[in-house]
């Protein structure tokens, strides 16, 4: 195994960066949480001398001034849509349900399943499968699973600690898209998470932009997701 097929991740101040640098997506290449120069630094020193396609995640909105300053004297760019990071409590009853659309909890024997759905519906690499599969069945990972006619069309994550939930990983096969699929798995992951004890979930997609898709933003907006803030993406370049 070479590093570019390594996972790596590094915890600094109160954020984090992670490298993976075979993987396009930016959330397996990138820093966030960093709110302070030193610390910005620390994290592009840590990622010198590895691969991949890397950003910096920063909301410029509430950024200090001196990270400002850094982000230009850097020469950074930003590269893409925004993320926008939106937040919803607890539902205090089921709410939505499509009764064409079942969701359940893969199992360990459907791992490999989850990683391939993972992957298709991204659009991401075949070799990125065993990143998804590996998570099937951890503590305080739950992976669901979307099936249209018994047909497995659809994959999303949750994770849950100390009565917070982060929903990630929500994706459908391409063919079967604008079915209430996303809706489905998101209802799904917030009434599990609720019935663990969460109070709060979280979740983010890109921001909205004119003339683009927003249907990730609208699904999660319809079911009671509000904006909280905004990270733009800034690329790393050696």
């Amino acid at each position: 195994m070479t590093e570019e097929d390594e996972l790596a991740y590094a915890s600094i101040a109160e954020g984090c960066a992670v490298s993976l640098p075979f993987a396009p997506a930016i959330g397996l290449n990138r820093v966030l949480g960093l709110t302070d120069t030193e610390s910005l630094e620390a994290a592009l020193g840590w990622f010198a001398g590895r691969g991949g396609t890397r950003h910096v995640q920063i909301d410029a909105s509430s950024a200090s001034a001196s990270v400002l300053q850094w982000i230009s004297d850097r020469g950074l760019k930003r590269n893409g849509a925004s993320w926008v990071k939106l937040a919803c409590p607890a539902p205090v009853s089921p709410g939505y349900r499509n009764g064409a659309i079942e969701v359940r909890l893969a199992s360990e024997a459907e791992a490999e399943l989850f990683g391939a759905l993972m992957c298709r519906g991204f659009g991401f690499p075949p070799r990125l499968a065993p990143l998804w599969s590996g998570i099937v069945g951890k503590p305080s990972w739950s992976c669901h699973l979307a099936y249209l006619d018994e047909t497995p069309v659809g994959s999303a994550i949750m994770y849950t600690a100390g009565g917070y939930a982060w929903l990630g990983g929500g994706t459908t096969l391409p063919e079967y898209r604008n079915r209430g699929v996303q809706t489905a798995l998101i209802h799904d992951r917030m009434s599990i998470g609720a019935a663990l004890g969460v109070t709060v979930f979280a979740s983010e997609t890109a921001e909205p932009e004119s003339g683009k898709s927003r249907v990730s933003y609208d699904n999660l907006v319809k079911l009671g997701f509000e904006p909280v803030y905004t990270r733009q993406n800034y690329l790393i370049e050696d």
